[in-house]
């Protein structure tokens, strides 16, 4: 899966929140928001079933 939402930053070493808040007010200026209803976690593992040996 190739996706490009990725913003990598050069000149900042360690995130901050500071970093992040305007990185955030700009995407709400263009009003670019996201529904998290619908929002579901990637695993990087499968869940995989066992039955227990006893």
């Amino acid at each position: 899966m190739n996706q490009n939402n990725h913003v990598y930053l050069d000149t900042i070493i360690y995130p901050s929140a500071k970093d992040m808040s305007a990185m955030g007010y700009e995407k709400y200026k263009k009003s670019d928001f996201v529904d998290v209803a619908y929002f579901e976690p990637y695993y990087l593992k499968d869940f995989v079933g066992t039955v227990s040996k006893k």
